[in-house]
């Protein structure tokens, strides 16, 4: 399907780049390419909650990768001081119309799980008067070096490098996120 896409569609489309956008379950990729790189960003692996879906991730992106072909995707860093509290938090702000917003927040990590829950309480006032609530939350699972190690391995990539951020910086404990650079294994 050919199309435009927001202003990056536009912008690319001017300057005589085609680019195809493809709706897709990416556990369940069907295309009819392979290439040498995909990559992933926006810590988007954390979206896959259960082992079998991260299996199933790495099945899909592998399968329409060439032999020797490279997979980049970043994910958060668990960094265990700031996932062993619950974090809450309100704030207060105008919405666009001069509504009053007020935002409740609450992060609350499983351990068990690895998961960490995030819910949103939105109460929105007009003069005064509640006219509205509204609530939203994510999921996020978090996975540890060691585990993407062994998750990586499993489903037939090689790390070629690990770093703590999108500026190649070394990972440590602190490391706000995991940047992973992989290789399909060759036979």
């Amino acid at each position: 399907m050919k199309a435009c896409w927001h202003e990056r569609g536009k912008k690319a489309e001017e300057i005589g780049v085609s680019i195809d956008f493809v709706l897709q379950d990416c556990t369940k990729l069907n295309l009819p390419v392979r290439r040498s790189l995909a990559f992933m960003t926006g810590n988007s692996f954390q979206h896959f909650l259960a082992n079998e879906a991260q299996d199933a991730l790495f099945h899909s992106v592998r399968k329409h990768l060439m032999d020797g072909g490279v997979f980049i995707f970043d994910t958060r860093n668990p960094v265990l001081k700031e996932l062993s509290a619950v974090d809450e938090y309100e704030e207060t702000y105008l919405d666009k119309i001069g509504n009053e917003v007020i935002e409740s927040h609450r992060d609350v990590y499983n351990h068990l799980t690895q998961i960490l829950d995030c819910r949103t309480n939105r109460r929105i006032y007009r003069d005064g008067t509640l006219i509205a609530e509204e609530q939203d939350g994510i999921s996020l699972r978090y996975s540890f070096p060691q585990e993407m190690e062994r998750l990586i391995a499993a489903n037939g990539f090689e790390i070629v490098q690990v770093y703590g951020d999108w500026d190649e910086n070394e990972l440590h404990a602190e490391s706000v996120s995991m940047v992973y650079v992989c290789r399909v294994k060759t036979v």
